[in-house]
């Protein structure tokens, strides 16, 4: 997420001077008028950014957020618009305890807990920090109140996002009240958000003892990951008790030692984590055998960052469709394209597929002399919000992207293209590649 420039501080109304040492609202530099100039220069004048010393930060407007920050490591960013200033989101960090003993404590003073909402899902601001959410929605004769409380494990503690929202049946004044929370959220951004380690044994790939239902799971440490059934595969968020698919179907599972159980339409199935065999040949890392720069800084980037999110292997080969590339601008230049990352284990002459999975979107680079570095990834969403991102990200360049990632039988073209350039770039006696379930397919 990219945050402007400041020029300058000002100290929010509600500051005291103490509370400097900790924490700042600073104006930002105006944006550029585009249709209405008016309007862009009312607004550089009244956006400011809360910087808090925990490393997180926001932007708001001032015209309609009043910043009070009440100690040290909890800020309160108040609606100045509502009758009574009693609509407000705060963002607090807490240390020494867990994110649901912090949310058991304020869904308590709620009240009404059978009525609460729980869920799971990634914290603002993240694609791979996971959060337990609240939702209380509250409504009354003349009113509906929503209060929602969102946290998760953060560099050693607990940080907490709590939003307070009362309906006043205006739609435009509700739907304007929205709109500010829903900006000062969607903006939140992070110095150094942590890994968290609370689930630090689930990622992995799981095995039953016979694929007659299913025939793996892979959970994957960004909280993504895939069920493979006999007939299909589900991509799936994981959560401490849940997997969620993209079409609202939920999986219950638990987890002990290398064990993992599934609740499948009532009957409990068994599966055992896959580990690495310590007595395979030793692999080389994947290196991109070609010359063209783009493709090559685009490969390190999968299999040095992204593969990050996926359980190990003996060696991880990337593969990828390139759609279309912009080097109009050498300090970013854009390449959008269907992206994956896969993982083998070597047995014998046969690579065996342990995890990966699909990561489509558009890569900036930047060019230094005669080679290419990849600075950021817009990387389409998953679940519902899928089709809407990747039409968002691939633009006009829409169709030709889902014709790429919509045939399994071109996407696996491509993927076996790479493992095998891979193979012979090393001279390795490697000949086919297997996923589990199927039969081996000798490699081209």
């Amino acid at each position: 997420m990219r945050s402007s420039h400041s020029n300058g501080l000002l100290i929010c109304a509600a500051l005291l001077s103490a509370l400097l040492c900790f924490a700042s609202c600073k104006k930002t530099d105006a944006p550029k008028p585009q249709s209405s100039p008016a309007t862009n220069a009312e607004l550089s004048q009244t956006e400011q950014v809360y910087e808090s010393q925990d490393g997180w930060s926001v932007h708001y407007h001032e015209n309609t957020i009043k910043c009070n920050a009440s100690n040290a490591h909890a800020v309160k960013f108040i609606d100045t618009t509502s009758k009574d200033n009693n609509n407000y989101i705060q963002i607090s960090y807490i240390s020494n305890k867990q994110p649901e003993e912090v949310l058991a404590e304020i869904t308590s003073v709620w009240g009404n807990e059978m009525n609460v909402n729980r869920s799971q899902n990634y914290f603002p601001g993240t694609k791979d920090k996971w959060a337990y959410w609240r939702v209380l929605d509250e409504k009354t004769e003349d009113r509906q109140t929503v209060k929602t409380a969102v946290a998760a494990e953060y560099n050693d503690g607990v940080l907490l996002l709590e939003s307070v929202e009362h309906k006043s049946g205006n739609e435009t004044q509700d739907t304007a009240l929205s709109d500010t929370f829903s900006n000062l959220i969607n903006s939140i951004s992070y110095k150094d958000f942590k890994p968290q380690t609370i689930y630090d044994y689930v990622p992995g790939t799981y095995l039953p003892e016979t694929p007659d239902i299913i025939e793996s799971i892979s959970l994957n440490k960004d909280y993504t990951g895939t069920l493979v059934f006999k007939d299909k595969t589900v991509n799936v968020l994981w959560g401490s008790i849940e997997l969620s698919a993209s079409d609202g179907t939920t999986y219950e599972y638990t987890i002990e030692g290398d064990n993992l159980m599934l609740n499948y339409n009532d009957q409990w199935i068994s599966l055992s984590k896959s580990t690495p065999n310590p007595q395979a040949k030793s692999l080389p890392p994947y290196q991109y055998p070609g010359n063209d720069p783009i493709h090559k800084a685009i490969a390190d980037y999968l299999t040095h960052e992204i593969a990050k999110n996926f359980d190990p292997s003996d060696v991880c080969i990337p593969s990828m469709t390139i759609i279309a590339t912009d080097t109009t601008n050498p300090d970013d230049t854009l390449a959008w394209g269907d992206y994956w990352v896969f993982n083998y284990k070597l047995d014998q002459n046969t690579l065996l597929t342990e995890s990966g999975g699909s990561h489509p979107g558009l890569i900036h680079l930047k060019k230094s002399d005669e080679s290419y570095t990849v600075t950021s990834m817009d990387l389409v969403a998953d679940g519902s919000d899928n089709l809407q991102s990747a039409k968002k990200i691939f633009g006009d360049k829409y169709d030709d992207f889902h014709k790429i990632n919509s045939s399994q039988d071109e996407r696996e073209k491509v993927r076996r293209q790479f493992i095998s350039d891979y193979v012979k770039s090393n001279n390795l006696p490697i000949t086919k590649v297997k996923d589990f379930g199927w039969d081996p397919v000798d490699l081209p």
